[in-house]
Parts: structure tokens; sequence; C-alpha cells
């Protein structure tokens, strides 16, 4: 008799913990599903930025790419992933805005390649399980002066430009001249 209620509670201790297991994996298969599809639909959005860079030029389509964007973020449990993608996101909006003002394209779009490849490296982390990459170095000083870091860049950017034509000059006078 012994036996058979000993048998009977390590019968019943199993099934609890392989119904236990069971739950846990069903969960955390339904939350990687889920952070899944939100690193699709963010990406998309992502990758509709990058091939018309005229989308945050109107007031009302940048309010709907970032709510968009924004839906797609809440779908991520971890707190700190949330919080990374939410500024990421903030940072290409407010770059985009300060590039119209300052007349900063080319740095803005540097900036917009540096955040979604950071977006990217965060979706990736959480996806696979690991920690969270560092921002980039300039993550910093664009957060916190996004106009300065903007204007600076499209100076250097601008000077850079000038002394490459300066070079092809020299270089198509130095070809003309061995003619």
């Amino acid at each position: 008799m012994l036996d058979a209620i000993v048998g009977g509670l390590i019968g019943s201790g199993l099934a609890l913990i392989g119904t236990f297991v069971t739950m846990r994996d069903a969960r955390w298969g339904r939350t990687l599903a889920t952070e899944e599809n939100a690193a699709a639909v963010l990406l998309a959005q992502l990758h509709r930025l990058r091939h018309d860079d005229r989308l945050l030029r109107n007031h009302r389509a940048s309010v709907d790419f970032i709510e968009d964007c924004l839906g797609a973020v809440l779908a991520f449990r971890d707190t700190r992933v949330r919080m990374r993608l939410t500024a990421s996101l903030e940072l290409i909006v407010d770059c985009d805005r300060w590039a119209h003002i300052h007349d900063a394209h080319d740095a803005a779009y540097q900036v917009r390649q540096m955040v979604h490849h950071h977006i990217r490296e965060c979706i990736e982390a959480r996806l696979d399980r690991k920690r969270l990459p560092k921002p980039p170095l300039p993550w910093d000083e664009v957060s916190g002066d996004p106009a300065g870091y903007l204007t600076r860049t499209q100076h250097e950017i601008d000077a850079a430009m000038e002394a490459l034509a300066l070079e092809q000059e020299e270089a198509a006078a130095q070809w003309e001249g061995r003619l």
C-alpha cells in the first residue's frame, strides 16, 4: 500500500514538472514569435525609410512612421531593448528635422545609417538572447546636441568634398599636361 502511495506521489510530481516545463517552453515560444514579428515590422519600416528619405519631411508622415515603429517596439518584453529602440527612433526623427533646418542632409544620412545599424544589432541580440550592444561612439554626442553634431559633420563632409574636387582637378590638369 505504501508503495502505491509513493509511486503515485512520484508520478504526480513528475507530471507536474513536465507540465511546468511545457508551459514555460510554450510561453517562451509565444514571446519569441511575437518579438520576431515585431522585428520584421520594425525592419520593414526602416527599410521603407531607407528607400524614401523624404518620408519624414511631412509632419503627419513622420508621426505615422514613429507610431508604426513604436507599436512594434512595444512587443519586445525587455525594458532595456524597448528604451534603446525608442531612443534610436527618436534620434532618427530628430536628426531628420534638424537636417532640414540646417541643410545637413548628408550628415543626417550618416546618422540614419548608424542608428539603423544599431537597431539591427539590438534586435539580433534580443532574438539571440544576448547582451545589448554598446551604442556607437558618436551616440551621446548626437543625442545630446543633434543640431551641433549635424552642422559639424556637414561642414566636415563639405570640406572633404571640396578637397576631393581639387584633387580631381589637379589630376585632370596633370593628365592633360602629359598629352
